[in-house]
């Protein structure tokens, strides 16, 4: 009955039942005539990548933008993963699916395996959490840690710039709205202040800060310098360490209802492509710059004038120029982290994808 039935109706019976192939399969029948006729063939002269525009809208923006730890837990295999990355260096980006086929040992079904796996990755919770994602997508790689759906929702964010010798803040609104400025005196060069009283120093310096929903600063974590630096150069070093590692525990008892924390932190090299502040493989000082844009003009192509008060503006302007350098660069970081994160400037992608 199986039989007659498969060679009156063979395509229908095939596609309909899963038990007969079984059957067919364990007992030897037709092997041959299954392997010519309903194996799905791969012939470059006849194949279409067959994905909706959202699709390979997905399936391109993963694979341009996740790096090799990101391809793995995709399931992608290091072999793959490097091929890949290798592969968009060369071309600079993937345009199109079709454009996998170029790279050395990709074949049809090995593409089709890596865009399946992509479109199966776990979609965020909601539609929110979604929009977050596609916000991040250039920028994970500057920001830590992974920037949550609530961030969107903060009424202010307080970026923060900690020197030696002092701390400088910058208080903006959901807005975008420049609101305070400030700067702190921490350590002179002749000041030797043992574990307890750096301890007072910052929380008498935490206590002053304005209180935010999102606290930001720099992570430089490049100390390669110190290796062959002086004692000098290298008690500072961990002096600020010690200061910043005082000043975030103090920030995060200010979180503590929170079930995650809100401080983030920018690679230094995010505010300097932004700003245009590094000359060869030194930054410079971005003081001018931050005049400017404090006098409400309009100085770069992807930042709009900046809203503040005349209070708020001639306060900077009575700070002493030494400090004002130090705000200038709390003033950049609170400014990189509103336009990229908070408020999607398609511009900042830009400059960061090109870049």
């Amino acid at each position: 009955m199986w039989m007659s039935l498969y060679l009156t109706f063979p395509r229908k019976y095939l596609q309909h039942s899963a038990g007969v192939l079984s059957v067919l399969h364990n007992h030897g029948f037709f092997t041959e005539v299954l392997t010519r006729n309903y194996s799905k063939v791969y012939d470059l002269t006849r194949y279409e990548f067959t994905y909706s525009p959202e699709e390979t809208h997905k399936i391109l923006e993963i694979l341009n933008h996740s790096s090799e730890e990101e391809l793995f837990k995709l399931r992608i295999t290091k072999g793959t993963a490097k091929k890949l990355i290798k592969g968009r260096s060369q071309l600079g980006s993937f345009k199109d699916v079709s454009q996998l086929m170029n790279i050395d040992g990709f074949g049809l079904k090995n593409i089709e395996n890596i865009c399946e796996k992509v479109l199966n990755e776990k979609p965020s919770e909601t539609p929110q959490e979604n929009k977050v994602q596609s916000r991040v997508v250039v920028l994970r790689r500057f920001v830590k840690p992974k920037v949550q759906p609530r961030i969107l929702e903060m009424e202010t964010l307080l970026a923060l710039d900690v020197m030696i010798g002092g701390l400088s803040w910058t208080l903006l609104d959901r807005r975008g709205v420049l609101v305070d400025v400030g700067y702190e005196e921490l350590l002179s060069k002749s000041q030797r202040l043992d574990a307890p009283k750096l301890y007072n120093k910052m929380v008498s310096v935490a206590r002053r800060l304005p209180k935010a929903d999102v606290y930001v600063w720099e992570e430089r974590a490049n100390y390669g310098y110190l290796q062959k630096a002086p004692i000098g150069s290298i008690i500072i070093a961990m002096k600020l360490a010690q200061m910043k590692g005082i000043l975030t525990a103090l920030l995060d008892v200010r979180q503590q209802e929170e079930e995650e924390g809100n401080l983030f932190y920018l690679r230094d090299l995010l505010v300097s492509k932004l700003f245009s502040l590094k000359v060869g493989e030194e930054r410079v000082c971005g003081l001018k710059l931050a005049d400017q844009i404090m006098l409400g003009e309009e100085v770069l192509n992807w930042l709009p004038p900046l809203i503040l008060s005349n209070e708020t503006q001639e306060k900077y302007f009575s700070i002493d120029k030494m400090q004002r350098k130090y705000i200038s660069t709390s003033l950049f970081i609170s400014l990189a982290f509103y336009h990229a994160i908070i408020h999607e400037n398609i511009l900042i992608q830009k400059i960061l994808t090109e870049g």
